[in-house]
């Protein structure tokens, strides 16, 4: 496979596309980073709803056993009342690691953020010498190679 050339006739040509394929790069990782934390956050956010459903269940039925409980019921009882308790703990699990990537993808904009300054600077810099000191003066000598051959054609 080839791949393009990298540009090596001009330091401010190189600055300035080098610059711009590290933006581009960047916005690509970090969109992607992000997105793949909010399916995250999505999923423990379903299964933080889910719990508490369940929870809510096995809050119903235990208030409906231990109305009549018997001795094998009591078993039931506790054994509803255990998983109870580890279900609770995964809820709050749960929205404590969906805090977490939240704040992480906060953390992530922060460095995005100042990771971009530096190279738009590069790059502003790179497109601006790049003009003004080799593109505007070869805009110039093809604007008199072209006068001077209508001049000949005349």
């Amino acid at each position: 496979m080839n791949f393009p050339s990298i540009p090596s006739d001009n330091l401010y040509k190189f600055i300035c596309i080098a610059s711009l394929a590290s933006i581009i790069l960047s916005m690509y990782y970090f969109s992607t980073a992000v997105q793949e934390l909010d399916v995250e956050v999505q999923q423990l956010k379903g299964d933080s709803d889910l719990l508490e459903t369940e929870i809510e269940w096995f809050t119903i039925v235990v208030d409906s056993l231990s109305e009549n409980a018997t001795d094998d019921r009591r078993t039931e009882l506790f054994e509803i009342q255990r998983e109870l308790l580890i279900k609770n703990s995964k809820l709050g699990n749960s929205s404590k690691l969906a805090r977490l990537k939240l704040e992480e993808i906060k953390k992530n904009r922060k460095i995005f953020t100042i990771m971009i300054i530096p190279l738009l600077i590069d790059f502003i810099y790179g497109l601006t010498l790049w003009y003004f000191k080799v593109q505007r003066h070869q805009d110039k000598l093809l604007k008199h190679q072209v006068e001077n051959l209508e001049a000949e054609k005349k």
